[in-house]
Order: C-alpha cells, then sequence, then structure tokens
C-alpha cells in the first residue's frame, strides 16, 4: 500500500480556538514521543478556517504548540477588546444609551486593523503562503461574487472542481488568513486585491466551520486516492444547546435569531464531519461537547469572551476530553493504524 497522505483539519471558533490549540499540545507531544516528528512533518496537508485558518498557519511556520497557546492567550485578549478611540466609546455609549442597544448591532463589534497588525506581527509581514513547505489550505468567502475562496501553496489549482471558486496563491500568509478571520458582525471584511479587482472577503467558516471536506477534496484533486487518506479532525467545542419541539414549534424570528449561527454552522459543519469521514480511509473526528452557562467550569457562550475564567475552562475542557477512556482508544486506534 503506498504511503498515507495525512491531513489535518482545524474548525474555526472564535476564543475556542484555545480549545483546538490545547487539543493539538498534547496530540504534539505524542507524536514527537513517538513519530519524532513535528506537526509539520507528521502531517502533509493542513487545512483551517477563520480560528482554524490561524492556528494551522502558525503550525506550518514551525511555532511550537506551547508558544501557539501563549500567543493565542495574548492576541485573543488584543483582537476581542472594546475600541480604544475615545469618539468610538462616546458613540458606542450614546446608541447604548438613547436607544437601549448595542453598537455592535450596527457596525463590526471589532477593530479589523488591530486583527491586521496582530496577524503581521505573528506571521510575518512579508511572508507569503507559496513560501510555506508544508501544504496549507485556507478557507474565505467572496461576499459580492458569493463564490468561496481557497488559499493554498501548491500549483495544480487547474484540477479543483467547482471551477467558480476562487483560488489564490500569491498572496501574503498574513492576509490569507485575515480574510479567513472576518467573521460578519465582529470583523469588517477584508477588501483583497487580485488581478484589477477589489474583492470583499468574509470568514471561511460562513461557508465551512469544519473544512474537513474541502481538504479531503483537495487531497483527492491532488492524486491522492481515498482509500491513501488519513485525516484528522479537530473542532473548538460543541455547544450543545438543544432545542426542544416546543420551542421549535413555537419559536418566531426573535427567539430563532440567537441560535442560527450554532444551527447553521454546527449543521452544516455535521454534514461536513459525514462526508470526511465517508471519503477517508483512516478518520477520526475530535469534537468535545461543551457546557455552556455562567457556572464557576461553564464555558461561556461568547465567541470572544477572554476572561481568564473562560480561556481556564476552554483548556480544562479540553484537557479532560482527552483523557477519556474511549477518545485515548480512538487516538491509539488512529496513529497505530496499519495505514497510518
Amino acid at each position: 500500500m503506498s504511503k498515507p497522505f495525512r491531513i489535518l483539519s482545524l474548525d474555526g471558533g472564535g476564543i475556542r480556538g484555545l480549545l483546538t490549540a490545547q487539543i493539538l499540545l498534547e496530540l504534539d507531544c505524542y507524536i514527537q514521543a513517538n513519530f519524532n516528528q513535528q506537526l509539520s512533518q507528521y502531517f502533509e496537508l493542513i487545512a483551517g478556517a477563520s480560528a482554524g485558518a490561524i492556528l494551522a498557519s502558525e503550525i506550518a511556520v514551525g511555532k511550537t504548540t506551547s508558544d501557539i497557546i501563549k500567543d493565542y492567550i495574548c492576541t485573543t485578549k488584543k483582537i476581542f477588546f472594546p475600541p480604544s478611540n475615545p469618539l468610538k466609546k462616546i458613540d458606542n455609549w450614546l446608541v447604548k444609551t438613547l436607544f437601549g442597544l448595542s453598537s455592535s448591532l450596527f457596525r463590526p463589534k471589532h477593530s479589523g486593523s488591530r486583527l491586521t497588525n496582530i496577524l503581521k506581527s505573528r506571521l510575518g509581514v512579508n511572508r507569503k503562503i507559496a513560501d510555506l513547505d508544508t501544504k496549507l489550505l485556507i478557507l474565505a468567502y467572496e461576499t459580492q461574487s458569493h463564490r468561496p475562496i481557497i488559499f493554498n501553496n501548491w500549483v495544480n489549482t487547474d484540477q479543483f472542481e467547482p471551477s467558480n471558486w476562487i483560488y489564490l496563491q500569491d498572496i501574503f500568509l498574513w492576509e490569507a488568513v485575515r480574510c479567513s478571520s472576518s467573521f460578519p458582525g465582529f470583523f469588517p471584511a477584508y477588501p483583497l486585491q487580485k488581478d484589477g479587482k477589489l474583492l470583499s472577503v468574509i470568514d471561511g467558516s460562513i461557508g465551512a466551520l469544519n473544512p474537513a471536506a474541502v481538504a479531503v477534496a483537495a487531497a483527492i484533486a491532488m492524486g491522492h486516492k481515498p482509500e491513501n487518506i488519513n485525516l484528522l479532525s479537530i473542532g473548538s467545542g460543541d455547544p450543545n444547546l438543544a432545542i426542544s419541539l416546543t420551542e421549535a414549534e413555537t419559536w418566531g424570528m426573535t427567539q430563532w435569531a440567537s441560535r442560527m449561527f450554532n444551527l447553521f454552522t454546527f449543521g452544516v459543519s455535521s454534514f461536513d464531519d459525514y462526508i470526511a469521514g465517508e471519503i477517508a480511509n483512516v478518520y477520526l473526528r475530535l469534537q468535545p461537547k461543551l457546557t455552556i452557562g455562567s457556572g464557576i467550569n461553564d464555558v461561556s457562550q461568547d465567541y470572544d469572551d477572554t476572561s481568564d475564567k473562560n480561556t481556564q475552562n476552554l483548556i480544562t475542557e479540553a484537557q479532560v476530553y482527552l483523557r477519556k477512556d474511549e477518545i485515548q482508544k480512538k487516538l491509539t486506534n488512529f496513529f497505530c493504524s496499519k495505514q497510518n
């Protein structure tokens, strides 16, 4: 049998990407101890959307997982931060005082320029996605043409289907990640120049919170057979917010509005999970079920809650999840498979 083509796929999820990073840290230790390789060496392709794109890129440039976690905690506190501009603070106060509404209902909640500057600092100003040795796939979405965007660093994009998608390689790495991280309502769309045109690009998780299925399709387009594809897909936690039959029968637009993001993203993610699992030869999906609430050990329902309590609870959730007997068995089966 041919050497397996190993894929690592990382979901989006805002601050919950910290949970993904903690899982990566522990898997990295296992891989180094058992295979004497780093994540970027063990996996031939790393795919990410939104927060997953940040983590995937940092792995691809050779950062250690311990440094990735430290950076993630530090920089998310700067990214998900109230405006420092006094005029914006006054503007936000007026909107809330006069209308009883959050200003984020009328404009992006967080600063796009701050996100841009932090990504440049973390990934390098002049490093291009094509400069990386590890194959990297990042997802985004163009709002004017309603076309998905794939940023990658290999040459056979002409083999991709469907042909009406946008494929980009000659672009700065930070810029690809900035595009993939521009979640509507949280950050402004990124204005990307391409062939003399100005694209309006938003978060890749709009189309694929879980990029596993796209990553498998990319591997097949590269010429790899499904029976040689091994896929490890890591989520950022399932909020597990049940909606009862009574609620689903009686809710109107107001009640559904607060749940639409979870419904659409995690609903589509579940289908991506199924598709990827059916195609890949060896497949493992790691997705802890979160306890959402305001309790001392609960994870916040907000994707931008960078409080010390929430960040610690996310790390703890990942640690507890990986120590479950059933997860340990799945990890052993994945890494010790004869096809791996």
